[in-house]
């Protein structure tokens, strides 16, 4: 923080880092109120307006912004973490879901660890700020492509249960 946005005080660059986490536990307590078939849909929704939101905070320099979007990405990460894992399990066969569920988690760190390798060799080619927000954009790509291919099974699936016969064909 002290790089990009210009703040060094270690309890509220805590704070900050800190903000994603208490909203992603928010966001795994508010799924179970949000009906089943959209839970994954508004995680990603959330996750990329808070991308954007991150990375426009950089961008501007703006702390308020920065946490803003810490806050709604974390939220959407905790939706749909929560709803994704509960959708594996509850598909899968009960003799397999603990290996599954372990695979889950496994993917997960992999796939957190991955990008902040990525990020450390990045910035030092191209600077923290040009790096975090081309980092945020890749996230709100990323959570856009699933949104979309979300939308369009859901179309399928609904399109589907609504016209019995177009399957027999």
């Amino acid at each position: 923080m002290t790089q990009v946005l210009g703040y060094s005080n270690l309890l509220l660059i805590g704070a900050v880092s800190g903000t994603a986490f208490f909203a992603s536990i928010v966001g795994q307590r508010l799924q179970d109120r949000l009906k089943h078939a959209w839970r994954l849909p508004i995680g990603c929704v959330l996750v990329l307006v808070g991308a954007i939101l991150i990375g426009t905070g950089i961008g501007l320099v703006s702390l308020g912004v920065f946490i803003l979007g810490a806050f709604v990405v974390g939220l959407g990460q905790g939706i749909a973490m929560r709803a994704g894992l509960g959708d594996i399990t509850a598909y899968s066969p009960a003799n397999q879901r603990s290996a599954v569920t372990s695979t889950f988690f496994v993917v997960t760190y992999v796939a957190l660890s991955v990008p902040v390798l990525g990020i450390g060799l990045t910035a030092r080619y191209i600077g923290l700020p040009a790096t975090g927000m081309g980092f945020a954009g890749f996230v709100a790509l990323l959570a856009l492509v699933a949104l979309i291919l979300l939308l369009k099974r859901q179309a399928q699936t609904s399109s589907a249960s609504s016209n019995p016969s177009s399957s027999e064909s």
